[in-house]
């Protein structure tokens, strides 16, 4: 597993809004770091990482609740990008 694509938290719940209480005290737990996740879900995150990313977020709770997150996140920049080419060319947008 390579470390370079991983923080270490306090607790699983240092990331956005999630509590201790919510997923349990994980001390020194290893998890994707915010970018790495991005990348991912953006699909240019190199094949050696994107890898060691999906054995991790097979275990890890927490990445896997994040990435499903930032791929929302994405998903929705997206789209809105594409309403806004559509806006500046003129077409009818729905």
């Amino acid at each position: 597993m390579q470390f370079s694509l991983f923080q270490t938290s306090e607790y699983a719940g240092s990331r956005n809004t999630r509590t201790s209480s919510d997923l349990g005290m994980l001390k020194n737990l290893n998890h994707i770091s915010q970018e790495h996740l991005e990348q991912y879900a953006m699909q240019t995150l190199p094949e050696p990482e994107r890898a060691n990313l999906e054995e991790h977020i097979l275990i890890c709770s927490v990445c896997r609740i994040d990435l499903d997150e930032t791929k929302r996140y994405v998903r929705a920049m997206r789209s809105a990008s594409m309403r806004m080419r559509r806006e500046d060319d003129g077409e009818p947008v729905l």
